[in-house]
């Protein structure tokens, strides 16, 4: 059995070289265009998670608040579903309305309202910073529901 020598020139091996480092350099441009669109894309999951969170705190207190009528119930209520997202009960708004949504006290009063607000920092918050723009985006969950 021979041996198979492959021989290459200096200008081949040139061609390698500078290839090689153009890979590196394209990949050095790419790498933080995907990098901020991935982390984005995270983003935009875990704010639907945390609106779909605010939305179902303020529908099951809204249902406590058709039943007992009694405020710190519903804000309590309400902060048993936000154990991943970090609420207070200074979070929670409940107004009791009559037929023609007038804000009204709750022994009168036809409808409860309860409105869920907070500020969602976002995980690529420090990217729109440095565009100085807001890292935040303000989240409001309101149920209405009628008084049994």
């Amino acid at each position: 059995m021979g041996m198979v020598m492959i021989r290459y020139n200096s200008t081949q091996l040139g061609v390698l070289k500078s290839s090689s480092g153009q890979e590196i350099v394209e990949y050095a441009l790419i790498l933080p265009i995907l990098l901020a669109l991935l982390l984005g894309i995270m983003d935009l999951g875990l704010a639907v998670f945390n609106y779909n969170t605010l939305s179902n705190a303020a529908r099951e207190a809204a249902r406590t608040g058709i039943v007992t009528r009694n405020e710190l119930s519903i804000r309590t209520a309400g902060l048993r579903l936000t154990a991943a997202t970090p609420l207070t009960r200074t979070n929670f708004t409940v107004r009791w309305l009559d037929e023609d949504d007038a804000t009204v006290s709750s022994d009168v009063a036809v409808k409860v309202r309860v409105t869920v607000a907070r500020d969602y920092r976002l995980v690529t918050g420090l990217l729109f910073t440095l565009f100085g723009l807001q890292g935040t985006i303000p989240m409001t969950a309101t149920a209405t529901m009628h008084l049994e």
